[in-house]
Order: structure tokens, then sequence, then C-alpha cells
């Protein structure tokens, strides 16, 4: 019966070992682009975060303003220091904010 019992204690033992992950499933993801688009004018931003959406660049031509997470229910919302720009997304839906103005937008990645 103790061979029995040491016998499963060394295989719960070694079995979690197989578990580990290598150092290459910890690194984080690459550089992710997305592309925002206005629904009412067609307006096209691009999204750009290298940190899983702790900070990000929202870019629009040569402009651009750098993002950093908040809190949120639900989704993703990112906003600058001033919080005259900020974006509330999940999934392909969401809301860009500009000096105080809401505008429906679509969220795809590249």
């Amino acid at each position: 019966m103790k061979k029995l019992l040491s016998f499963f204690a060394g295989l719960m033992l070694f079995s979690g070992c197989f578990g580990l992950k290598t150092n290459e499933e910890f690194q984080t993801p690459k550089r992710e682009t997305f592309i925002v688009k206005r629904l009412d004018s067609n307006e096209k931003f691009s999204l750009v975060t290298e940190n899983q959406f702790e900070t990000a660049v929202l870019e629009k031509g040569t402009d651009k303003v750098e993002l950093s997470r908040e809190v949120s229910g639900s989704g993703i919302r990112m906003g600058n220091t001033n919080k005259k720009i900020e974006l509330h997304f999940k999934g392909e839906e969401g809301v860009l904010s500009l000096n105080g103005k809401e505008f429906k937008v679509s969220v795809e990645r590249v």
C-alpha cells in the first residue's frame, strides 16, 4: 500500500513539471496594429500597441497621440493624459471620444 501511495505521489510531482512553459511561451506578443474607422465619416485611424494595450499610439497621418489603459467594466478603454481623446472598444465595435464628442467606430486587426 505504501508503495502504491509513493508511486502516485511521485507521479503527481513529476507530472506537474511537464506543464511548465518555456521562455518562448512567456514572451509578450509583438507589435499589433488595428484600423479604427469612424462609422459616420469613414475617417480611419491606426492603433498600434506592443504590450497588449497597456499603452498604444493612435495615429492619423503624421499626428500621433499616446494612449494608456484605463479601467473599464468590459472591453478595452484607453485615454490620453488630458482626457481629450478616449477609445473604448470590445471586439470589433467601439466608441471614440474626440474633445468630448463621441463617435461609433469599428475596430479591425490588420
